[in-house]
């Protein structure tokens, strides 16, 4: 098996996903804390102890809460951006890093971890300098976006060709027009480019995938306010019919989950 892709938590409680070979084991995000992701990793039989690296994709709260605990107690390397881990130390809620897990990245070149190839690419958010990931290992390629208003030109580069890919799904457009709840201004910001992608919007990205020749996806940081995993999985299941994909015999579609591992993606 070349790649293990698994997403641990998705959605606005909290993120974090697990990206390995038989040799490389990489998180992206800690956005629950340390005990729950402690569980989320166990539930799939790993352990902090076998962890290489965390790739953080932005500094907002449901994507970093853990990562200051994490790196004073493991010692875990944790790669952001210069920008990123400006706003991580203004934020002040993560606390100190050791200087030796603290490494920066360009958003625009790719560097290596323990041989994977790391390709970042940037997305379309309301934070300091947001991205996603492209790994490679030289015969695989696998890859996660979320949290971006539109696919990117770079994600759409980076990501082509990937086996298997974490894709934002966010939210159904009539949903949160009709929330009662959501103040307008924030509306108008989840739907906004620097916002969330729609189900709709990712439906469209997810079709250009697979005619890439992605096989597996996983729809994730779906709002508990503003989508449905029904209505998420039956727009991305339209939008593939549209292009003679079948989900289930073409494409592995599946639902990430807030509350945990949604189960190996084995690639």
């Amino acid at each position: 098996m070349e790649w293990v892709v698994c997403p641990l938590f998705s959605g606005s409680k909290g993120n974090s996903s697990f990206f390995a070979t038989q040799d490389t084991r990489i998180l992206v995000d800690a956005g629950v804390t340390m005990q729950q992701m402690k569980q989320g990793l166990e539930a799939i039989g790993a352990d902090f102890s076998e962890i290489h690296a965390i790739l953080v994709t932005h500094e907002h709260i449901d994507h970093i809460k853990a990562l200051g605990p994490i790196a004073r107690k493991y010692g875990i390397p944790i790669y952001a951006t210069p920008k990123t881990w400006q706003a991580i130390r203004l934020q002040g809620r993560s606390g100190e890093f050791p200087i030796r897990t603290v490494i920066e990245f360009d958003p625009d070149r790719a560097f290596l971890i323990r041989g994977i190839r790391v390709v970042p690419f940037s997305t379309s958010h309301d934070a300091a300098q947001p991205t996603g990931f492209a790994f490679d290992n030289g015969r695989r390629k696998v890859g996660i976006m979320t949290d971006t208003g539109y696919a990117t030109s770079g994600a759409k580069e980076a990501l082509f060709g990937a086996h298997t890919v974490i894709l934002e799904s966010n939210h159904d457009p009539e949903l949160l027009r009709a929330n009662p709840r959501y103040p307008e201004q924030l509306k108008v910001r989840i739907a906004g480019r620097r916002g969330h992608l729609s189900n709709a919007d990712s439906a469209a990205f997810l079709s250009d995938l697979v005619r890439g020749g992605t096989c597996q996806v996983a729809l994730a940081h779906l709002s508990q306010e503003n989508n449905t995993p029904e209505l998420a999985y039956d727009t991305a299941a339209q939008g593939l019919l549209e292009i003679g994909a079948v989900p289930g015999q073409d494409l592995n579609l599946v639902i990430a989950r807030q509350e945990g591992p949604v189960g190996l993606l084995g690639v």
